[in-house]
């Protein structure tokens, strides 16, 4: 699911996230919709924080190679 970006001067990017104590269901799909949403944002990283999930979780996508992409984005 593509998540709303909150941008700066949103509070919440100013808390402290918590840890992630549980590699659960819950935290697989919170990772998944931070995936969908910095492709659909023609990202390359994100963290929880900007979905407004104070997480400390974030995500980097560093393709082998550029070509390797298809027109969305995915490797």
């Amino acid at each position: 699911m593509i998540r709303k970006i909150i941008t700066y001067p949103n509070p919440n990017l100013f808390k402290k996230s918590l840890p992630v104590e549980s590699f659960d269901d819950e935290l697989g799909a919170l990772l998944d919709d931070m995936y969908d949403t910095m492709i659909a944002s023609n990202g390359i990283g994100i963290s929880a924080v900007q979905i407004d999930e104070l997480k400390r979780v974030f995500l980097v996508l560093i393709p082998r190679e550029l070509d390797e992409l298809d027109e969305d984005g995915n490797p």
